[in-house]
């Protein structure tokens, strides 16, 4: 299996549904090149993607105090080198975030920009998992206090499995592509897949209008996808 369960983060079931949530020039794109976009971590809004805690640079500080007294070595000298370690890293790894979750998420969609049009793509990890031939890293992201705790241990790509709680309700689960002999960071990268894998089914955002749901028909149409089209639950009216 092309995928590589981070092992700190733990399993999701199989059966879990996960949920995408993109524009629609960017569901096009996905027909079109039968790839997923992965943005590259530095692109991405939160400053804090990437990073550790405070605990953990507090004791990183300690480490590099106690190194420079075995060894030697000038102040400042082991911490510019994991500042530098780290930010390589980071520069060479791509993501793919999902909602995880059985139901669609009401919050998610209001992040959604009412100026342009969304829908979502609904899979599940047993799907998405056989949909990749590349190598991907996977997780849950784990959702903790960056002042009073720490990132787990075991890989250098656990900090791009967590953030901070404030962002909990996204409830997200992580495809991460790690390129480490990349001379030249890309913003992003396409990664090949089987579409409908990917994508289970269609749901339109809210207040959609009628006119995206006959584009995204036909777009379905014209790649050869039988993938059912569902309106969001926000719009659902009362029986009463």
């Amino acid at each position: 299996m092309p995928f590589l369960r981070m092992k700190a983060f733990g399993r999701p079931s199989p059966s879990i549904q996960l949920w995408r949530h993109i524009p629609l020039y960017q569901f096009l794109s996905l027909l079109e090149t039968r790839a997923v976009w992965f943005s590259a971590i530095s692109k991405l809004e939160d400053k804090f993607e990437g990073s550790y805690t405070l605990r953990d640079t507090r004791r990183l500080e300690q480490l590099e105090r106690l190194s420079q007294r075995s060894r030697g070595v000038p102040a400042g000298v082991e911490a510019d080198y994991l500042t530098k370690r780290l930010e390589a890293i980071k520069a060479r790894s791509y993501v793919s975030c999902w909602y995880m979750g059985s139901d669609e998420s009401a919050a998610l969609w209001q992040r959604t920009a009412r100026t342009a049009d969304f829908v979502a793509i609904q899979t599940t990890y047993r799907d998405l998992e056989t949909a990749f031939k590349s190598t991907l890293y996977v997780a849950p992201v784990k959702y903790m206090n960056y002042e009073t705790r720490r990132i787990p241990d075991g890989s250098i790509l656990n900090p791009f499995f967590c953030k901070r709680t404030i962002f909990s309700y996204e409830k997200e689960f992580r495809l991460l592509l790690y390129r480490p002999r990349e001379d030249s960071p890309e913003p992003g990268h396409y990664v090949k897949s089987a579409v409908q894998r990917v994508v289970r089914r269609v749901m339109l955002a809210p207040y959609t209008s009628a006119w995206v749901r006959d584009v995204v028909q036909s777009l379905l149409l014209r790649y050869r996808l039988k993938i059912p089209i569902v309106p969001s639950a926000v719009d659902a009216e009362p029986a009463w």
